[in-house]
């Protein structure tokens, strides 16, 4: 099965969760940006930007084919990339974006969710002027999931957007894995 490589840099500040791509206040300028390709028209995909501050992941998707509605997000972190069976996920939707679903063993259900932060707003960025689907997260995984900092760790990862006409895209194909890696910085051609 073919590993494609994400690059994960840290991020200072943090940015602020509130579904907004504020470019203007550069918070997201640091992080590199991956389309999700995977059920995409290549002239509107839908993107992903994360990073980290060694206990939390952060991530902005900008969904442009997206005009409104309803629509969710699902993420998977596995311990490694080739991992057949997945550690953690995370899932959120726009009807109720603060209700973050984990599916984890226990305690770590409980701890990850109190702990995460989802909001979703309907803006305008700079893949698309018209007003589309923006979400921003921030899910804590040290020491919930990984026992130590995320700098220098990598694990598997997958995301899935389903947008409001119910088109799902995604990072890989199902003949694929990606693995994130965690860095202190990555050189960003933004």
């Amino acid at each position: 099965m073919p590993v494609v490589e994400i690059f994960v840099g840290t991020t200072f500040p943090r940015p602020s969760i509130d579904g907004l791509w504020q470019s203007q206040q550069l918070e997201w300028a640091g992080a590199i940006g991956y389309t999700l390709p995977i059920g995409a028209d290549p002239m509107v995909s839908p993107s992903i930007r994360l990073m980290h501050d060694n206990t939390t992941l952060y991530g902005l998707i900008d969904v442009p084919p997206d005009l409104g509605g309803s629509g969710g997000v699902v993420l998977r972190f596995y311990t490694n990339a080739t991992a057949a069976e997945e550690n953690l996920t995370v899932s959120f939707s726009a009807g109720q974006p603060q209700l973050v679903l984990v599916n984890a063993s226990e305690p770590v259900v409980g701890l990850i969710r109190q702990h995460a932060r989802v909001a979703t707003t309907l803006s305008a960025t700079v893949h698309s002027q018209s007003k589309h689907r923006v979400w921003e997260f921030s899910i804590q995984l040290s020491p919930f999931l990984l026992r130590s900092v995320l700098d220098g760790t990598s694990m598997g990862f997958q995301v899935t957007v389903t947008d409001s006409t119910g088109n799902q895209f995604s990072l890989v194909g199902a003949n694929q894995s990606v693995e994130m890696i965690l860095t202190t910085t990555v050189e960003c051609v933004c």
